[in-house]
């Protein structure tokens, strides 16, 4: 997400007078996707879901999943991005005069709880070791939900009067989420990642004799 947004900065910083607004609207646009997706995948792990490599069994975590090289990735990351910053001088005026940085925080925040919760469904059913009734029902309901969606997309789209191009952007940003969730989960799963539930029960402790 760190590189998204040095990317989707300097391509407006090409276009555009370079706002400090814009500075605070992708973040907080980019952030609601990531709250979205972290919440349902927190929510897995509260009842006890993890990532394991195939044959092996679930284990907890270890305390501190964050290393060195993570740190200096971020530092790399800060570097660039108050390199960046520095060519965001002028400052907007308001957000009456500059709506468009209103609506890219409005599609984040709208956008953001339907794309989290989808990507995190569509990670557990494809990554799941075992196809239960609950796997089978959620799968039933997105696919339900997706036809419904296409069949509104096609009919507003083709709709002159309606807003067409609004209903065309959300779906091809649902087809485009998803498949690059699906694609994302195909990739692990050939690597040998499953997503399976640890068992609450610890072992029983040996004793002497």
């Amino acid at each position: 997400m760190g590189w998204l947004y040095l990317a989707l900065l300097l391509f407006a910083g090409l276009n555009e007078d370079r706002h400090l607004m814009l500075l605070w609207s992708l973040p907080l646009a980019i952030g609601c996707f990531v709250l979205a997706t972290w919440l349902p995948a927190e929510v897995l792990r509260w009842f006890r879901w993890r990532r394991i490599q195939r044959g092996e069994l679930p284990v907890p975590l270890p305390r501190f999943q964050f290393r060195l090289a993570d740190v200096l990735r971020w530092t790399t990351l800060v570097c660039m991005l108050l390199a960046v910053m520095s060519r965001y001088r002028d400052e907007a005026t308001g957000y009456l005069e500059d709506l468009g940085y209103v609506i890219l925080i409005f599609f984040g925040v709208v956008a953001s709880v339907p794309t989290g919760l989808v990507v995190t469904l569509l990670l557990w059913l494809a990554m799941g070791q075992r196809w239960t009734t609950a796997r089978t029902i959620v799968a039933g309901l997105l696919a339900t939900a997706g036809l419904i969606h296409s069949a509104l997309a096609a009919y507003f789209g083709l709709d002159k009067y309606a807003d067409n191009e609004l209903w065309v952007a959300i779906w091809g940003l649902a087809v485009v989420g998803c498949s690059v969730t699906l694609v994302t989960a195909a990739i692990l799963c050939f690597q040998g990642w499953r997503v399976a539930r640890q068992s609450s029960h610890k072992p029983a402790k040996q004793t002497p004799g």
